[in-house]
C-alpha cells in the first residue's frame, strides 16, 4: 500500500509495514458495519410479512 512505485488506481493489500506506519502517525483500522444490508433484510422481511397478512385476511373472508 505504501509502495512508491505504485500506479494510481492500483489496489494493493495492506502488510505489516502499512500497519506499523499507521500505528506510528496514529491511525487506527477498524472495520465499520454497512448499514445498507441489514436495512434491505428488514425492508424485504417487512414486504414478505405484509403480504402474508394481505393474504392471510383474503382467505378469511372468503
Amino acid at each position: 500500500m505504501m509502495d512508491p512505485t505504485t500506479a494510481s488506481g492500483e489496489l494493493l493489500g495492506i502488510g505489516a509495514a502499512d500497519r506499523l506506519a499507521f500505528d506510528v502517525i496514529g491511525w487506527n483500522l477498524s472495520a465499520v458495519p454497512e448499514l445498507g444490508r441489514p436495512a434491505l433484510l428488514s425492508l424485504g422481511l417487512g414486504v414478505m410479512g405484509i403480504a402474508w397478512l394481505r393474504r392471510r385476511r383474503r382467505l378469511l373472508v372468503d
